[in-house]
């Protein structure tokens, strides 16, 4: 004979909340890692979306739409470009509100001219 009533904890499903602490690390002139944390998933499975256009031309350069994490290594990034990443999770209720992260690439030196001058005794 049970003694006890058995009990039943009922959670609403609900669309998840946004990625968190997003940070870039290992940033290039070609390339930049991004790193986030998820956010409350909802009381369901959550996955990730991770865009990155180009801030000037809105081409894209990245979309991946079935991420488990919040956590992607962006290549062949052009060298002093501003860059929008946009992460957005999402589950069967629906999708986050987008965390939007804006990233520069870091720019390569201006070439430097250097003019040799001539040894002593030497005709120019």
């Amino acid at each position: 004979i049970q003694k006890e009533p058995c009990v039943f904890h009922i959670i609403m499903a609900v669309t998840p909340d946004p990625v968190e602490n997003c940070s870039v690390i290992n940033k290039s002139s070609d390339s930049f890692h991004l790193h986030c944390l998820p956010g409350f998933d909802g009381g369901m499975n959550q996955t990730f979306h991770i865009i990155v256009k180009e801030s000037a031309t809105n081409i894209v350069k990245y979309d991946n739409s079935n991420l488990e994490k919040p956590d992607v290594k962006i290549h062949s990034l052009q060298p002093g470009e501003a860059y929008l990443a946009a992460v957005t999770s999402y589950n069967k209720k629906g999708t986050s509100v987008p965390k939007q992260i804006m990233v520069e690439t870091i720019r390569l030196p201006d070439p430097q001219i250097v003019k040799k001058k001539p040894k002593d005794g030497a005709h120019a």
